[in-house]
């Protein structure tokens, strides 16, 4: 997962980080 590292930080890596992703599944 290297490629999810310098990614999640810019909010590329929404695969990466399901804790964004999940609060996001939700509203929706």
């Amino acid at each position: 997962m290297k490629r999810g590292e310098p990614r999640p930080k810019r909010g590329f890596g929404n695969s990466f980080q399901p804790a964004i992703d999940a609060p996001r599944l939700e509203p929706h």
